[in-house]
């Protein structure tokens, strides 16, 4: 299934932005308009079983600075 790949891709997308020090916990964004024709609740269950999760970025507890408008188009994937 796609979703499968997705979570596999953003877990070691996420992984490698934190070693590289681009991050202070594995995480990345994801757009929503982009990424609308995946089923979320199987990406969400792919995730999990990973040690992730996602939530709609609006919702992050550390957003810094960003403009609303780009808020509002992203999902957060990051390490529980």
């Amino acid at each position: 299934m796609k979703e499968i790949k997705l979570a596999q891709t953003l877990v070691k997308d996420a992984l490698c932005f934190y070693e590289q020090g681009k991050t202070t916990k594995p995480s990345i964004l994801l757009d929503k308009e982009t990424h609308k024709n995946y089923n979320f609740d199987i990406l969400k269950e792919e995730l999990n079983k990973m040690g992730f999760d996602i939530m709609d970025y609006k919702d992050a507890p550390e957003i810094k600075n960003v403009e609303h408008s780009f808020i509002n188009r992203k999902w957060l994937v990051y390490q529980k």
